[in-house]
Parts: C-alpha cells; structure tokens; sequence
C-alpha cells in the first residue's frame, strides 16, 4: 500500500514537472517590435529585437530587410532607415527572427509591414487651409485679393492658419511649415504647368517638393488638397517636354527615388486652360463672376460636397467656359475620388494599389 501510495506520488510530481516544462516552453517566444507600430516609407525605423525567457537563451539571430544581426541574451534596438535617399524604395518591412534556447528549442517570428501606406489624412487632427496671393500687376493682385478674402469669409469647415503673400520658400524648402503645413493651401497668381508664379522669388517648379505624410523622409506633411487659382497648372499638353502630365504630378517606377508632389497628397484642383475671371462693371475693376465662383466653391465643400464635384461644378455654374478658358480639372489617386474635406482616408505612395488608379475631370 505505501509502494503504492509512492508512486502515485512520483507519477503526479514527474506530471507537475512535465508541466512546469511545459509552461515553460509555451512562454518561449522571438519578438520583434517596430517603433512606430504602424511605420511607413521614410521613417527611421527603430525595431526592438528580443526573446521571452532571455535567461534560457543561448543566440538571437534577426534580419530586417537586408540588415542581417544576431546576438546572445539581450534585447537589441536596431536603428532601419527606409528613406528612399538611400538609393531603395523600401515598399515593405520585412522582420525575421530566431530565437535559439539551451536545450535546442527554436522560436521564430516573421512579419512583413507595408510601407505604402501612411497614416490618416487627419494625422495631426488640426483641419487648417493656408491661402497664398501673389503674381501680376496691381490690379491682377487686386483681383487676387478680392477672390482670396471672399474664399477665408466662406469657408468654415477649416481654421485660416496662414494668409500670406505667396513666396517660393512657401513651396519648396520651408514647405513644411507652410504649404505642407495645412490640409488645404489655396494659391492665386499666374500659373502654368511646369510653374506656378508667387510674388516674391520668381517661378516654383512643383515636383521639386513632395506633398502629404510621406515627405520629406523622416517626417509627415499635412497637405491634402492644393489648389491653384490660376492659368494652366493642370494643363494635359506635354509639348516640349521630357515629362507628361502624370509623370510631373505622380511617381512611377523609373521615378519612384524622386520628388514628385502626390507622396500622401490626395488631390490637385486647378485648370488645364487659362483661369480667366476679370470683368469690367461700371468702370471699375472687378471680380464679380471670381469672387462668386470662389464662394460657391467654398459652401459647396461646407455642405459635404465631394471636393471633385464642388470644384467643377462651381466652375460651371459661375465662370465662363469659352474661348478655351476656365476648363477646371482635378487630379488624384482613385481612392479619393468621393472624397469631401471631412473624409478620413489613409495616405498612398507608388507602389500601394489605390495609388495607380488615377482620374482626370474636366469639364468639357
């Protein structure tokens, strides 16, 4: 009877220690953690590499992307750098890992993030517009003045954070503080395709910058609606050269390392024409069809219009389509296509599929 009372004594302690092992084993895990959880091209990529159990380990091995390491019980913090200025267009993270126990038991991990796509459009959560007026002669800038405090009277739906005279810094390389710096930037002056006229500094040649929360590398623009109050910043002709007008506007693959400005950008409102809106009333110089066209534009965003329908439609109700003037147009990634400035849609780079599909609307 105590023979038999000792083992089952034995049988239940060697249970309890197959359980223990077991236990054991079932906490046993690689890890890989990236900083930020949700990262996207450009970031710096801080990505915590480690094990549970670290006191049983015996090696750590880890690859992030191309990067290769390994190491013996500790916990690593491995600095990845996805800015395409490296000369890689990183459109994925992918984390491999193996952590390796004493007893001969592996532990792997393997997850792969994609990085071409950013955070929401809203990723400052402040919804703001930047107005910038500039270009041409005193009366032009006149005209542009009218337009640009009929716009800030109506709209609501975004706080005016800027109201400047427009400058070539604004576009390029303080673009972040200011044109990159607002969900929604109105600018009025002389324009054309390859160049959009501020008052001070000359021309700004557009792809120069990139728009939106991938750029530049390392940080997140705000911009996602610019709009251009002048002649020929979305004109479809291509004469004379190197670039179409897609190529100007959007990334491809013989240009994804360059700067181009839908990088999270979501749409560009202008006109493929030339923006003619001067009228002469009793004498006097005035912008009555431009500071009509301006307001209807503005409530119609207000009201929950999608942003496509309330450009070209406030364009047809109030401006005059003839003598190839005033053909508004629109360019964006098919994604956002029933956007209204109150959606809330994540940022595409090339490479993410709701960035190839893209639209041009104008009104004929």
């Amino acid at each position: 009877m105590v023979s038999d009372l000792n083992f089952m004594s034995a049988t239940k302690l060697i249970a309890v220690v197959i359980l223990l092992v077991t236990i054991s084993a079932c906490h046993r895990a690689m890890v890989m953690t990236p900083i930020p959880p949700n990262p996207k091209q450009g970031d710096v990529i801080q990505v915590r590499v480690g094990a549970t159990k670290k006191d049983e380990l015996s090696q750590l091995n880890y690859s992030i992307n191309e990067v290769n390491g390994s190491g013996v019980n500790v916990t690593y913090d491995v600095a990845y750098d996805s800015c395409k200025g490296r000369g890689i267009y990183n459109i994925d993270l992918q984390l491999d890992g193996e952590a390796i126990y004493g007893d001969g038991e592996i532990k792997t991990y393997s997850q792969q993030y994609d990085l071409t796509s950013g955070d929401n459009g809203r990723e400052d959560n402040d919804l703001d517009f930047a107005v910038y007026v500039g270009g041409g002669n005193k009366k032009e800038r006149s005209v542009q003045i009218d337009m640009a405090n009929k716009f800030i009277d109506s709209y609501d739906a975004y706080a005016n954070s800027q109201y400047y005279w427009s400058e070539n810094r604004f576009y390029n390389t303080q673009s972040m503080t200011f044109a990159n710096g607002a969900d929604l930037v109105v600018s009025f002056g002389h324009g054309s395709k390859y160049s959009y006229g501020p008052r001070y500094g000359g021309d700004v040649y557009l792809p120069d910058t990139e728009y939106g929360n991938f750029a530049p590398c390392g940080s997140s623009g705000d911009a996602e609606y610019l709009v251009f109050m002048n002649c020929n910043t979305l004109s479809l002709e291509d004469e004379s050269t190197p670039m179409t007008y897609w190529e100007y506007w959007f990334n491809y693959p013989d240009s994804q390392l360059d700067n181009r400005p839908f990088t999270g950008l979501h749409m560009v409102l202008g006109f493929r024409t030339n923006f003619a809106v001067n009228s002469v009333h009793w004498g006097y110089w005035r912008t009555i069809n431009g500071k009509k066209f301006v307001k209807q534009f503005a409530n119609k965003l207000d009201g929950g219009w999608g942003v496509v329908d309330a450009w070209l439609d406030a364009a047809s109700d109030e401006l005059k389509q003839r003598n190839g003037k005033n053909m508004a147009t629109v360019f964006y990634p098919q994604v956002y296509e029933n956007d209204t400035v109150f959606s809330e849609k994540d940022d595409y780079i090339h490479a993410n599929s709701n960035y190839v599909l893209k639209i041009v609307s104008f009104l004929e």
